[in-house]
């Protein structure tokens, strides 16, 4: 007999239970090895039945890939975007999803969070930079601040994501 969340982790975005939170992940392909960490700790949520997720690498070759990407994030309960210096410095990113993102902050119509996946100037974005980032600044002595790190400077990642995850899915379950 097939587990009911065995079940899920194979359902399509489209398929998935009112119950259950849709995730958007919005990243660079270039960060694709860093962004597999992320996905590892949601496949915890997928197998308990309470999360899904949809990224690029589950489109539909059948269809054109733009307006799917932006139909998938559109229909997300939450959406998380994923800043480092590649996503920053894709063109399609900024001009298609980070409007979308920004437009939900905004209006509050879906949770976002944005996580500062590689260090980079995310601050030259002020719409990005009026919203929190996460990880959280830590406070450092040294310097007598807060200071902002990125979750690939952290020697236990996979501990950083956790952290991260259960905050976004304790706040939106």
């Amino acid at each position: 007999m097939v587990s009911q969340k065995y079940y899920y982790s194979l359902l399509r975005s489209d398929e998935i239970p009112s119950w259950s939170k849709l995730v958007f992940v919005s990243y660079s392909s270039k960060d694709r090895r860093e962004v597999d960490q992320l996905t590892a700790h949601l496949d915890l949520y997928r197998s308990a039945g309470t999360v899904n997720y949809w990224m690029d690498t589950q489109m539909d070759n059948q269809h054109e890939w733009s307006p799917q990407i932006l139909q998938e994030m559109e229909r997300a309960n939450v959406v998380i975007m994923l800043l480092s210096p590649s996503y920053l410095g894709s063109s399609y990113i900024t001009e298609k999803e980070i409007p979308m993102a920004l437009e939900y902050s905004a209006t509050r119509k879906k949770r976002v969070y944005w996580i500062l996946l590689k260090p980079c100037d995310y601050q030259a974005w002020p719409e990005i930079a009026k919203y929190p980032v996460y990880p959280k600044k830590e406070y450092d002595p040294m310097k007598g601040a807060g200071v902002q790190k990125a979750v690939t400077e952290y020697p236990n990642q996979d501990r950083v994501w956790a952290e991260l995850l259960q905050l976004i899915f304790n706040e939106d379950l």
